[in-house]
């Protein structure tokens, strides 16, 4: 959740070292507990974040994949 808040901090502990750290984690949505209407804000606020920073191309590609992937919300009831 920290994309939108520090996404060059973000951007520069990512590494593919660590799996925690990793590109496809962090840029690819893994949240579990977020309404449909907290999920689309966080990523419209990641995106219009990463998009003021140069080297932010990879995660963005990351993020829209995933959201491409998705079968829709399926939120619990």
């Amino acid at each position: 959740m920290a994309i939108p808040r520090n996404p060059v901090g973000v951007l520069g502990i990512m590494t593919e070292r660590y799996t925690p750290l990793s590109q496809e984690v962090v840029c690819g949505l893994p949240f579990y507990s977020m309404t449909e209407i907290q999920l689309n804000q966080y990523i419209a606020d990641a995106i219009r974040a990463l998009y003021k920073v140069p080297s932010s191309k990879a995660c963005i590609d990351t993020m829209v994949n995933v959201i491409g992937e998705s079968n829709g919300f399926n939120e619990d009831k």
